[in-house]
């Protein structure tokens, strides 16, 4: 209509949804005749190009931010703040929230959510939580557009899904060392036919969660660890150390003139400090301490600072993370030469 009152030529794109097809019109008047030529082009691929295009190009801005946004974040429920934060905004969904995995409980320390929505942070049993079952059984991401329609869900689920208003929902899966370590979740109030593309950096966001919050985790084990060596530092008389979690390294001894200082990591400590014979008996005692986690304790001889050889009492205790994995050990070495004479 406008071509024909105009007499101008027109070109415009229009979207058939029914056939999922992108269509290019240029409909050109002809004076004379008062007809209408039109041009029908089919521009589905370009069009599916530029979406692509466009769609990478925000996943890509979208996980830089992220980045940014996490890089300050030293505490693991700020991390899951940040995350579920900006995974609702950017995917635009009704809630968002990641769970931490361990043993047969899911703890969610943090939740984002828009208003009138419930809070679902709080400490769970895996049995108890059916949302979750799809995930657990497969160990791959539960994508349900609509939980009213879906196979997937039972009836018991159904319900659960409307009393918390969800009408659709993508959960996530971290697995590591082959055990479930956390699930991100999206959750909808209407049906949403969710994409691959949202499923891929889902899984690339909750990865990144993951990763953070075991940094974080790290990084507080380790201040506390300084703490505890600097305290150790002052209230000791005895010469202090503290070791890598395999004991491959010195990471610092502090020889109060007894052994020889060493401020920075040493990978060859075991030569430097203790005399061959006496390297085994170490080895066996430092291997029993840390397969069973337990207090490292053993008299043996040393190379002293002066370059003889002495005895010392040592005595080292592993340092753990909240998960209850090895990060250091904590030790103190007495010097006990004269008593052994």
């Amino acid at each position: 209509d406008e071509v024909v009152a105009s007499g101008e030529a027109r070109r415009f794109e229009e979207h058939l949804a029914e056939l999922d097809l992108w269509i290019e019109t240029e409909a050109v008047p002809e004076a004379q005749s008062g007809h209408l030529a039109v041009l029908f082009s089919n521009v589905t691929a370009r069009r599916k190009a530029e979406e692509v295009l466009r769609k990478s190009e925000a996943r890509q801005t979208y996980l830089l931010a992220l980045s940014d946004a996490l890089r300050p974040v030293d505490d693991a429920a700020a991390v899951q703040a940040t995350v579920t934060d900006m995974a609702l905004y950017y995917f635009a969904a009704d809630r968002c929230y990641y769970a931490e995995v361990t043993g047969d409980a899911a703890t969610i320390w943090q939740d984002a959510a828009w208003p009138g929505l419930p809070s679902v942070v709080g400490e769970y049993s895996l049995r108890d939580m059916p949302l979750f079952s799809a995930v657990l059984r497969d160990r791959q991401p539960a994508v349900v557009a609509d939980t009213e329609t879906s196979p997937a869900v039972d009836d018991h689920l159904k319900q659960l899904c409307r009393e918390n208003f969800v009408r659709a929902y993508l959960i996530v899966p971290v697995i590591r060392r082959g055990q479930l370590a956390g699930l991100l979740s999206l959750a909808q109030a209407t049906p949403r036919a969710w994409t691959a593309l949202e499923v891929d950096l889902l899984q690339e966001t909750a990865e990144r969660t993951w990763t953070a919050i075991e940094q974080a985790r790290a990084e507080e084990a380790l201040r506390q660890s300084e703490e505890q060596f600097r305290l150790l530092v002052t209230a000791a008389s005895d010469t202090v150390y503290r070791m890598s979690a395999d004991w491959t390294h010195v990471q610092q001894l502090i020889g109060k003139g007894f052994l020889a200082d060493a401020p920075d990591p040493t990978p060859g400590w075991l030569e430097t400090y203790i005399p061959a014979e006496d390297r085994p008996l170490l080895q066996a005692a430092v291997a029993q301490a840390i397969a069973q986690k337990s207090t490292f304790e053993l008299e043996h001889r040393v190379y002293r600072a002066d370059g003889t050889v002495g005895w010392a009492h040592s005595r080292a205790i592993p340092v753990l993370d909240a998960r209850g994995e090895l990060t250091g050990w904590l030790g103190a070495a007495s010097d006990v030469s004269a008593r052994k004479q």
